[in-house]
């Protein structure tokens, strides 16, 4: 019996069910959707094999970088020159694909900024950061409160208000210091009725705070 003659047998067989007819009249349509799962699962197995090569390509640039640049390893105490960190961490920032990892020595940065009065050199690097960082993401809203105090910093009040301004709605903020943050520099601007707008929602938000404890004590040296 020929491989033909035995799959036509098998066929008929199977359509003398009503389920086995229906699976026949519609067999090439079960075979594309299989087809398309199959697709599907490979792709996001590759994907996640792409994502771990990438990650782990991005860490071992970290560590270098903390090597190299920040002497974090090193057995010597070491006085690190801003002039050199600061463009060497934006070269870092650019070569990053996933430019989260780059939160993480954010402070330091901002130190050794200040420190050599840098202020234009760390506006750009945190233009630069806060731009590719995706934007629900945690890093995205430590970078922009980070940007927020060096914006205060330089006295650009109003620009320090709106970029907190913007933060009202991530999905990862940590509200009462949001809120106690917005009214602290509305008074420190001169705008008393935004001041109290935030630190008044602050106080019957978050009563156990601590923040709302600085809030009660900032209204109180303000009447």
């Amino acid at each position: 019996m020929s491989q033909q003659a035995t799959n036509e047998d098998l066929e008929k067989v199977i359509a003398k069910t009503p389920l086995g007819e229906r699976l026949l009249a519609h067999y090439k349509l079960i075979l594309a959707a299989v087809g398309l799962i199959l697709l599907i699962v490979v792709s996001v197995l590759y994907y996640q094999s792409a994502r771990q090569k990438t990650l782990a390509a991005e860490n071992q640039k970290l560590v270098q970088f903390e090597n190299e640049v920040l002497k974090l390893n090193s057995q010597e105490e070491v006085q690190l020159d801003g002039k050199q960190v600061l463009p060497a961490f934006k070269d870092f920032i650019s070569e990053l694909r996933s430019p989260e990892l780059a939160v993480v020595h954010l402070a330091e940065i901002y130190r050794l900024g200040k420190e050599h009065a840098m202020e234009e050199e760390l506006a750009e690097i945190y233009d630069s950061l806060i731009a590719r960082l995706p934007r629900n993401n945690f890093s995205f809203y430590l970078a922009t409160l980070h940007y927020s105090v060096l914006l205060e910093d330089s006295g650009e009040l109003e620009q320090a208000q709106k970029v907190l301004r913007a933060l009202i709605n991530h999905p990862f903020k940590v509200a009462d210091h949001l809120y106690f943050q917005l009214g602290r520099l509305a008074f420190q601007s001169g705008d008393r009725q935004e001041a109290m707008k935030h630190l008044e929602y602050l106080q019957k938000e978050f009563p156990a705070s601590e923040f709302t404890r600085q809030a009660k004590a900032l209204l109180k040296l303000k009447e």
